[in-house]
């Protein structure tokens, strides 16, 4: 019959044909699946689908390649005329799984070689889902025997588990099971010692004992097997033959202590262990000597390779397990609950502790070095009031949002030590996140592991593509209170951030468009508090350094005790999320308005109009991607930006309607799918 024919025939309800298996599943009564696994085998069938052969040349071929002692009990013809053997097994064998049964097979063909005994040998056939056809010419292998059980069920105990993964991962000392089942009154049942690979009956079930039941269940350190096919249970780990309590008292009161202060984190394959300085990230190796140096863990191996420092470390990878680590300060979380999953808390607290006073004759060098910078009352006030809310939710280790903030004025006047020695000082020192605001890395480990990032004018490049990606990147992260996290070699993954940006610059255009964001747009104005500030304080010089170091030392824990004590001025507050009023100074907003992409743009085309009324020209027609060229070949595209595309030429000409006063007009229209732009003088 076709093989079509024979699909069709064998799938066809009606049709009454033998078709055989030698494994069940947990539920005998439904197919082996991935959701009913493989518990019981009676035998082992194996496809040879090297070339077709009679079963008496297939026997001739197999009998000198099998195991003499193992060899075959049958022989068959498949329905495509290829050879099948089967061996049986004295006792059925069980299994916990599809793991215990893939690793049994594999175990079992070092003693039956049945991959190398003919050609062609078919890996699909051991798949226990599999039924066979019934074949024909059925032939018994001469002197042939069932594989004994000694064989199978010690090849099953040995490939239990993997890497002496018992069950639920409790080991116990076979003195402790023994103690608990002199307590309960079982140990009379239990005819042996009490220690590993020992047989005896189902010591616990009182039905099965009372009916004098033979020695099915085999002894391990993480719980029993149970090899009775009637009752068929497998593998029982000592919670349930003792239940939950017994275990988990025995855990805590054996390391109750030492795992709670380890996480295994799977992303990078790295231990992590409490230290009085923080976590501390190691491999598995580093960790048991820390259990055996720190915690005088016995890490010596046995003839099984195992040690108590192992069992430990065991448990911590299967119940202390962790997606990764992310460094998050001022929190109190060690566990975070990411969308990503959990991730270990590394973080610290990283704020100055206040004094107990903090009148303003403790701090007279900050409180100079305060209205000397911000100079109007309402500068100070709202820096304080946003400075205040910064340090006192990070302080209580539960940091609220707030938004970015710029300092821009002439040059000295301290910007750089406010940011840096008085913010800084108070809540921890600021990560310079020059490369991260302008979008050139996107590693941001180090950064997020801080409640401060900082950048100034020394950091920008003037462009306003520079320009709009930190307007960007301060936007998305003071809107979402939320940040990238990213290793080198690792994953992305996205944290909350309730750490604050402060961007210090020049009053000039230049460090303005190196580092101002958009002001002009409303999506970043509410997220800005933007402050003019002065020069209105002298400095020593660069020799007396270490004076104001020194000072701010002394002065800033009672500045930090004036903070929590401060009443911010009502005007200060906001009903927004920020907890403080957006304030944007006059003079930065109108600096931002004069240095944006679009005054930029009337700029650059107001003297190419001088160019073309000097040539004599009156109009010019042409693409964004010619206009690009003629603005570089008159060295004009460098104002815009120093690398100008037609696309951004193409963003920034959007909308753009020159006024009238700049003395050219602008219009464009549509030739063959492309758009031209006409500037008339």
């Amino acid at each position: 019959m076709p093989k079509g024919k024979w699909a069709e025939k064998i799938n066809n309800p009606s049709t009454e044909h033998c078709f055989y298996s030698a494994i069940g599943g947990k539920n005998r009564a439904v197919r082996v699946s991935r959701e009913n696994p493989p518990v019981v085998s009676v035998g082992l069938v194996v496809d040879y689908d090297g070339y077709k052969a009679t079963v008496e040349e297939a026997l001739g071929m197999a009998e000198k390649r099998w195991n003499d002692r193992y060899k075959p009990g049958l022989l068959s013809s498949t329905f495509s005329g290829y050879t099948r053997a089967v061996w049986l097994f004295e006792r059925p064998v069980l299994f916990t799984g599809w793991d215990h049964y893939e690793r049994f097979i594999k175990k079992l063909d070092k003693y039956l070689k049945f991959q190398s005994m003919l050609p062609g040998f078919d890996p699909k056939s051991l798949d226990p889902s599999l039924y066979y056809e019934a074949g024909t010419n059925w032939t018994d292998v001469e002197g042939a025997d069932f594989v004994p059980e000694t064989l199978v069920g010690s090849v099953a105990s040995e490939t239990m588990w993997p890497d002496k993964d018992f069950g639920d991962g409790v080991e116990i000392p076979f003195e402790e099971i023994e103690k608990e089942m002199e307590r309960r009154g079982w140990r009379d049942r239990w005819a042996g010692s009490v220690e590993e690979n020992v047989r005896g009956c189902r010591f616990w079930d009182e039905a099965t004992y009372q009916e004098g039941t033979s020695n099915s269940v085999v002894l391990f350190k993480g719980g029993v097997f149970d090899h009775s096919s009637r009752v068929c249970q497998g593998f029982q780990p000592w919670s349930e033959i003792f239940g939950k309590n017994f275990t988990d008292g025995y855990l805590q009161e054996t390391f109750g202590d030492v795992i709670p202060n380890f996480y295994y984190a799977a992303a990078r394959d790295r231990y992590y262990y409490r230290h009085p300085e923080g976590w501390v990230e190691t491999t598995a190796s580093k960790a048991l000597s820390v259990l055996h140096h720190d915690y005088g863990i016995n890490a010596k191996k046995d003839k099984e390779g195992n040690s108590p420092a192992d069992t430990i470390l065991h448990r911590i990878f299967k119940e202390r397990s962790v997606v990764g680590a992310v460094s998050m300060p001022n929190k109190k979380e060690e566990i975070l609950d990411l969308p990503a999953g959990r991730y270990l808390n590394t973080g610290k607290p990283t704020c100055l502790q206040p004094a107990t006073v903090g009148d303003v004759d403790k701090w007279p060098f900050i409180c100079a070095l305060l209205e000397g910078l911000f100079k109007e009352d309402i500068q100070i006030e709202t820096m304080l009031a946003w400075l205040k809310r910064f340090y006192q939710s990070h302080l209580n280790l539960e940091p609220l949002w707030g938004q970015a903030v710029i300092m821009a004025g002439n040059h000295g006047g301290g910007k750089s030590l406010f940011m840096n020695g008085v913010v800084g000082g108070l809540v921890g020192a600021g990560e310079r996140a020059k490369e991260f605001l302008r979008g050139e890395s996107r590693f941001s480990a180090e950064l997020i592991a801080s409640p401060l990032w900082v950048m100034d004018d020394e950091d920008g490049e003037g462009s306003y593509r520079a320009r709009a990606a930190i307007s960007a990147k301060v936007k998305d992260v003071v809107a979402s209170g939320k940040a990238p996290f990213r290793q080198k070699f690792g994953v992305e993954v996205s944290v909350p951030w309730a750490g604050r940006v402060m961007i210090a610059c020049n009053l000039d255009d230049d460090s303005l468009r190196a580092v101002l964001p958009n002001i002009e747009h409303a999506a970043v104005r509410d997220k800005l508090l933007a402050f003019r500030t002065y020069s209105g304080m002298s400095f020593p010089t660069e020799a007396d350094q270490g004076w104001i170091m020194k000072t701010l030392e002394q002065e800033l824990p009672h500045f930090a005790k004036f903070l929590l004590d401060h009443d911010p001025d009502p005007a200060t507050m906001g009903q927004n999320r920020f907890g403080v009023q957006t304030f944007i100074h006059p003079e930065l907003d109108s600096h931002s308005q004069d240095i944006s992409p679009k005054a930029a743009l009337a700029e650059v085309l107001a003297r190419w109009a001088d160019v073309l009324r000097n040539e004599g020209e009156k109009e010019w027609t042409g693409t964004t991607t010619a206009m690009v060229e003629v603005l570089k070949l008159n060295g004009l595209a460098d104002v815009l930006d120093k690398a100008l595309t037609s696309v951004t030429l193409g963003r920034y000409l959007s909308g753009f309607n020159p006024d009238a006063s700049l003395g050219f007009t602008l219009s464009k229209d549509k030739q063959k799918g492309l758009t031209y732009h006409t500037l008339k003088v």
